[in-house]
């Protein structure tokens, strides 16, 4: 793999990563530097896919995302035709006035829809107020959040408003 080919991978797995996985959320702003670190970038051309693992940590602005692993899909023209990025493993995300956690993250950039799954929490830092679900889908494109609960009695959503007030 070329140079070129290396840097335009890791900018489009950065930029999507850091634009887009923003449970509950606003998205992080469209501006301003991304830094992803992990321990180990790997790219496979032939599945055509990028992984970072080993702590990764996307910065941009004020957005930060920490995952064990964050792994971007793209087709065959590239990461200009990015398919899917998931982070997994147990991940958080933070922005100043929110914080959110679940087992899994998984984000289409085609229809902007965030999936993040199985133990989700989220937190407004102000007021205290939580929502936990099995399951909270962030459609970015129409600004709609949706949890879901599990399967079965004790696995309801359950939320706690004006906490912190």
């Amino acid at each position: 793999m070329n140079r070129k080919t290396l840097f335009r991978t890791a900018l489009a797995l950065s930029l999507v990563t850091a634009l887009s996985i923003g449970a509950n959320m606003a998205p992080a702003q469209d501006s301003g530097r991304v830094e992803i670190t992990g321990d180990v970038f790997e790219i496979d051309e032939v599945a055509r896919k990028a992984t970072f693992t080993g702590g990764v940590v996307v910065k941009q602005v004020n957005f930060t995302l920490w995952a064990p692993r964050v792994i971007a899909l793209y087709g065959q023209s590239g990461t200009s035709d990015l398919k899917e990025v998931t982070a997994d493993g147990g991940i958080r995300i933070e922005q100043p006035d929110q914080t959110a956690t679940s087992d899994y993250g998984i984000y289409d950039p085609k229809t902007k829809i965030l999936r993040m799954i199985g133990n989700v929490q989220t937190t407004q830092k102000a007021n205290g107020d939580v929502v936990n679900s099995a399951e909270m889908v962030v459609d970015l494109k129409n600004d709609t959040t949706r949890f879901v609960g599990a399967d079965g009695q004790s696995g309801r959503v359950t939320a706690v408003f004006g906490s912190g007030n």
